[in-house]
């Protein structure tokens, strides 16, 4: 959708028409936002412990930050006030950023078949994923506690 916004404002700059243009900004900025929070979760569900996932934020952050320095130079005067130049570098970044996700999606999906079929059949339910780890069922019936000290009948003063 953020693709999308981008090549609609590509095409808008060479309409005269303001409210056309504003649409096109607007559309732009509010499906601009959705990656961010989209990129944290998946990090975070992705990370095996507290450590990657604090360095794996960090970068996310930083990431973010460095946007800022590059889209300055993105967005010059010397291109002003159409941004030509611009929409056009902006689309052939998210286009080239779509291309790697759907590279990583099929990836993935490659990924799983093999290691789906790597597993040997059984009666058992288990689940299988990527990384090769496979989640066995555990049964319903649940090991009894053990008891550290024999239960006294009747309280001291201590227990009191």
């Amino acid at each position: 959708m953020h693709l999308l916004g981008y090549i609609l404002n590509r095409i808008f700059t060479e309409i005269n028409n303001r409210g056309l243009r504003y649409f096109g900004v607007v559309w732009t900025q509010t499906f601009g936002t959705f990656s961010h929070p989209l990129n944290i979760t998946w990090m975070s569900l992705t990370c095996t412990d507290s450590e990657e996932r604090a360095l794996a934020m960090a970068m996310v952050i930083m990431g973010a930050n460095i946007a800022g320095i590059y889209g300055a130079q993105i967005f010059r005067s010397d291109d002003r006030p159409r941004y030509r130049r611009a929409f056009n570098v902006n689309i052939g970044v998210l286009a080239f950023g779509l291309l790697l996700a759907g590279i990583r999606f099929l990836d993935d999906r490659f990924r799983r078949k093999k290691a789906k079929d790597r597993l040997p059949e059984s009666g058992s339910e288990s689940e299988a994923y990527s990384d090769g780890v496979t989640k066995v069922a555990v049964p319903d019936e649940q090991p009894q506690p053990i008891a550290l000290r024999e239960p006294s009948t009747s309280l001291s003063k201590a227990d009191v």
